[in-house]
């Protein structure tokens, strides 16, 4: 009876592994994409930004914006999507996740407009277009 609960117990657990990576893998499709072998912020509402100069301050504040809002219809989500604690805890976890590489991007585009030998990677840049672009004055 011992060797049962045991298995159990593990199968649990490896469940539970596998739903959390699928749930992972799953946000981090719609949130991210390599593109030229960076990481991109992939956004199918977004249509192709003309080129030119990035506003850096506009786009800073653009991504500082998508890091708060990151956050909101979480406790929807959950209710909705995680119906166990783990699973719970695997949205937030990844909330927590994008919205620090939101900070970061921001971050970034702060450093690149203080500091002229701050160099962003193509793939950065076009980033920061499309988000400052998308977002609202």
């Amino acid at each position: 009876m011992g060797f049962l609960m045991v298995k159990r117990s593990l199968m649990g657990c490896f469940r539970f592994l596998k739903q959390s990576v699928l749930v992972l893998l799953a946000i981090a499709s719609v949130t991210f994409t390599v593109s030229g072998g960076e990481w991109a912020i992939a956004s199918p509402v977004l249509a192709d930004i003309p080129e030119g100069p990035v506003d850096l301050d506009r786009a800073a504040e653009s991504a500082e914006r998508a890091s708060d809002q990151i956050f909101e219809g979480l406790e929807e989500t959950k209710e909705k999507i995680g119906k166990t604690e783990g699973r719970k805890e695997v949205i937030q976890k990844a909330r927590e996740r994008a919205s620090e590489k939101w900070q970061s991007v921001a971050d970034k585009a702060r450093d690149a407009q203080r500091n002229p030998n701050t160099e962003l990677s193509p793939v950065e840049q076009k980033n920061l277009k499309r988000l400052s672009e998308s977002q609202p004055q």
